[in-house]
């Protein structure tokens, strides 16, 4: 069974719904953690890119002259490389998300808490670790 494809208006109305979560978000770290999620949203929306490789994306894979991404063999599902040159409009987008995030350098889009390697928890992930979090645990 196919999955169906989400609509514009969908991408649309999360986006607007991770935004104000980001805005509402009571800490630094939380707003920073709901734009990384816009930011993946976003990536996924216009290259049509798994999770898997979005969240093995570092900022040296990005470049604005030429507009590309680069996709890294380790983090794609047929472990292929490859260049993809990148609309205007998401280099728009991805300029106002570098600057928000203060992402420098080979630096991770997505790192995980101690930065030592892509983070961004797929669902699965995410429900895992919530299951094995300790009655009256906050993290």
């Amino acid at each position: 069974m196919r999955r169906p494809i989400a609509s514009h208006d969908r991408f649309l109305k999360v986006r607007e719904a991770i935004c104000t979560l980001a805005e509402t978000a009571p800490q630094k770290r939380g707003r920073k953690r709901w734009r990384r999620i816009e930011l993946a949203l976003v990536l996924a929306e216009a290259t049509g890119a798994r999770i898997g490789a979005i969240r093995g994306l570092r900022w040296s894979d990005i470049t604005y002259s030429p507009p590309r991404i680069r996709w890294r063999a380790e983090f794609d599902k047929k472990g292929r490389e490859r260049v993809v040159p990148v609309p205007e409009s998401l280099v728009q987008e991805l300029r106002r998300f570098q600057a928000q995030l203060a992402g420098i350098g080979d630096g991770w889009l997505f790192p995980c808490a101690n930065g030592s390697g892509p983070g961004l928890a797929t669902s699965s992930e995410s429900s895992s670790s919530w299951r094995k979090r300790k009655p009256g645990s906050s993290t």
